[in-house]
């Protein structure tokens, strides 16, 4: 695998990865900031890991969302310190089958949220089910 970048000026990069390109800005005005994209990512890997588990248990799955909050330090570096998702699913989902989905998303499966937990991240999960 492969990813390049270039500075555009005006503290924005354009990366280069898989034949796409995504601008990146840290005053977020014509894209989002790095750390963004840390939780863009993590949102998108798990709850596309839930999708695919639900999928394959046979849960009467319909959709889902996700919900984020986090807590970053205030000073440089401004890591992340905590990160909260709720995801919100929609069809008759069993509760049981809802927690393995999660389970093995946070533990095997969404490999950005495996490496953040073992960079000491905490990351809490919750989830709820609307028919």
């Amino acid at each position: 695998m492969e990813c390049k970048a270039n500075y555009l000026g005006n503290m924005k990069v354009k990366v280069e990865m898989n034949n796409r390109e995504t601008i990146i800005d840290a005053e977020r005005i014509d894209g989002n900031a790095p750390m963004d994209t840390i939780i863009s990512a993590l949102t998108a890997c798990t709850t596309i890991s839930i999708v695919t588990i639900l999928k394959r248990m046979h849960e009467n799955f319909i959709g889902i969302s996700t919900k984020v909050k986090w807590d970053q330090e205030h000073e440089p570096p401004r890591i992340f310190k905590k990160i909260d998702l709720e995801y919100i699913v929609k069809g008759e989902v069993s509760e049981s089958g809802m927690k393995k989905a999660l389970e093995l998303t946070f533990k095997k499966y969404s490999p950005s949220a495996v490496i953040l937990q073992r960079a000491g991240l905490e990351i809490n999960a919750s989830f709820k089910i609307e028919q």
